[in-house]
């Protein structure tokens, strides 16, 4: 069983000419032996869903010692580490009016109970994990909000507050170190655990040591983009006339370069930035406003060539599987990208159905919750304008369920001109909605594709 993929002589018959992926690698017991197949350790343990010998996917690693899930952050000692899936928010609630002693903040129910509680800080972003201290019923609680005073803020009845206790240490969980696997000019980052498992980093732009990721620019290549890139935006400018085209950023880092996406929100064009300006605007020419200091703007340089931006090939599907692994080629061997099912003829995730059971649902529209007409019996769903949308939606079997978001599938219909929209409300009553804003198409939904016509997920522990 391979999770990242065999090499595309192991599993998928010849290469194309222009996928290169790393040469064939063996499988020792049915576990990949690639550098980046990711694995447990001693203490971490990896967990998949399979459909098959190459329709395997990572999940989650579970931390056997803790008894919990963890997934990877920056720890508040600087060190990647596996911390706790499942926490409470600690971040700006407060029992004094001087906003100095912190509440943990937890739903009345919560779907998946915790033990953690965890608080951040940006830039660089980091997690601090607590333990709870314990059940605190105010009278008021605090929060500095966007002004930055502490203020009183109501009650909410359904969450519950405790008292933030200790943090614990961070050398309380499994810590990691990068190893890096680099072939022209792309890099792959593992993370290797110090119980001997293996996660998945990041790729990275080896020329600028920048991490990246795959996008579609306008010539149809997958290029991997640096992360820090700032947005362009027709409304912004770097300038206080309007008249030098701006892109903008809130990130904690200064961005390498500048990504406008088409007008769909697909394909995109990448372009170098300036240094930051002190006077950015936004509106047009005729009705032309400053824009204060957030975000932070940069003029837009010239546009990168595609062959300036390390490139990322898909490896090319196997054949008669019904589910499989989608790959990108990466140093090291084939990274994991997602899930297709070959009978469907569409990208899926697994998902809880209507069933109950984890099944490779298809990446579809929705949810399903507007209408075309006043009696709300007209579903409509929405997708981005331009390409060839998914043919199914989605829409919650209970929609009030709390924890429970059990999927229905249904059929995706023909494109239709909606005039007006209509939603349900909690009465059960159908009154008038917005329209979405940007530029997307509607739908008409169709009739449900039963839970049974998707393939259900097989549990591995690794």
């Amino acid at each position: 069983m391979l999770w990242v993929g065999g090499a595309c002589l192991l599993l998928f018959g010849a290469c194309s000419s222009e996928a290169t992926p790393s040469a064939a690698a063996p499988v020792v017991g049915g576990v990949s032996t690639l550098p980046v197949a990711i694995r447990g350790g001693a203490r971490l343990e990896a967990r998949f869903d399979s459909f098959g010998p190459v329709g395997e996917v990572f999940r989650t690693f579970y931390d056997t010692k803790l008894g919990i899930e963890c997934h990877m952050l920056a720890a508040s000692d600087g060190a990647t580490r596996c911390l706790p899936a499942a926490t409470y928010s600690a971040e700006d609630v407060f029992s004094d009016a001087s906003c100095e002693t912190r509440l943990v903040v937890a739903p009345r129910a919560p779907c998946k109970p915790s033990t953690f509680a965890a608080a951040t800080t940006p830039c660089p972003s980091t997690t601090k994990i607590h333990a709870l201290a314990g059940e605190t019923r105010p009278a008021v609680v605090y929060s500095r909000g966007t002004t930055g005073e502490c203020a009183p803020q109501p009650i909410d009845a359904d969450t519950t507050y405790y008292g933030l206790g200790d943090e614990v240490p961070p050398t309380e969980f499994v810590a990691t170190k990068a190893k890096v696997f680099t072939d022209e000019g792309l890099s792959t980052v593992m993370l290797d655990g110090d119980d001997g498992s293996r996660a998945f980093g990041v790729f990275r732009d080896a020329k600028r040591n920048a991490d990246c990721t795959p996008r579609t620019l306008l010539d149809e290549s997958v290029r991997c983009v640096p992360v820090d890139a700032a947005t362009v935006a027709s409304v912004v400018f770097a300038d206080a006339q309007c008249a030098v085209r701006g892109a903008a950023t809130v990130a904690c880092k200064e961005p390498l370069v500048a990504v406008e996406a088409d007008a769909c929100g697909g394909r995109a064009k990448v372009f170098a930035v300036g240094p930051r300006v002190k006077s950015p605007s936004s509106g047009t020419k005729a009705a032309c406003a400053p824009l204060g200091s957030s975000p932070r703007v940069y003029p837009v340089g010239g546009e990168l060539a595609p062959a300036d931006l390390p490139r990322v090939f898909e490896v090319p599907p196997p054949r008669d599987y019904r589910i499989y692994e989608t790959r990108w080629s990466a140093p090291g061997g084939p990274i994991g990208k997602g899930l297709y099912d070959a009978e469907k003829q569409t990208e899926c995730q697994v998902s809880l159905a209507e069933d109950g059971k984890r099944r490779c649902l298809p990446t579809s529209l929705g949810p399903v919750s507007a209408y075309a007409d006043a009696a709300c019996t007209r579903a409509v769903v929405f997708a981005p304008c331009g390409g060839a949308p998914s043919p199914f939606a989605y829409e919650y079997a209970d929609p009030n369920a709390a924890c429970s978001r059990n999927l229905r599938i249904r059929k995706r219909g023909v494109k239709v001109d909606v005039p007006s929209l209509f939603v349900r409300g909690d009465g059960g009553g159908c009154a008038p909605r917005a329209k979405p804003t940007g530029a997307v198409d509607s739908y008409e939904v169709g009739e449900t594709v039963p839970a049974a016509e998707f393939v259900e997920a097989v549990d591995l522990k690794r």
